[in-house]
């Protein structure tokens, strides 16, 4: 698989993952017009004091899943970082082969199992 496919691959993730935030979002603001709605009706201040309650239970809820969202965003890009990087080194080995370059093998060997043990190993 050529490095190009696989930046093609995350970039299709990534955006993937940006619309399930856009469409949370606007689900968010959604339900906050709503709320905002009812506030703006006649009710008791025990009833603002819910409400309020209830809204800033919600934006602390949407803070929560919007880092969660970023920490896994970083965490499969820095996986598929690795994968470019290792299918790099394949490459490289692939053609030191074709060319019968054997010491270069040998060495490229040994920094493939120095970047599994680091991959597997963290």
């Amino acid at each position: 698989m050529s490095p190009f496919v696989i930046l093609e691959y995350i970039k299709n993730s990534i955006d993937i993952l940006i619309n399930l935030k856009v469409e949370e979002k606007l689900e968010s603001e959604k339900i906050l017009n709503e709320r905002i709605f009812i506030a703006n009706s006649n009710l008791s201040p025990k009833d603002y004091q819910n409400e309020y309650e209830f809204l800033l239970r919600k934006l602390e809820s949407d803070i929560r899943t919007h880092i969660k969202i970023e920490h896994q965003l970083k965490l499969y890009s820095e996986g598929l970082q690795q994968r470019i990087e290792d299918l790099e080194i394949e490459n490289k080995l692939k053609e030191n082969i074709y060319n019968g370059n054997k010491n270069v093998i040998l060495i490229d060997l040994k920094e493939i199992k120095k970047k599994l043990k680091n991959f597997f190993f963290r």
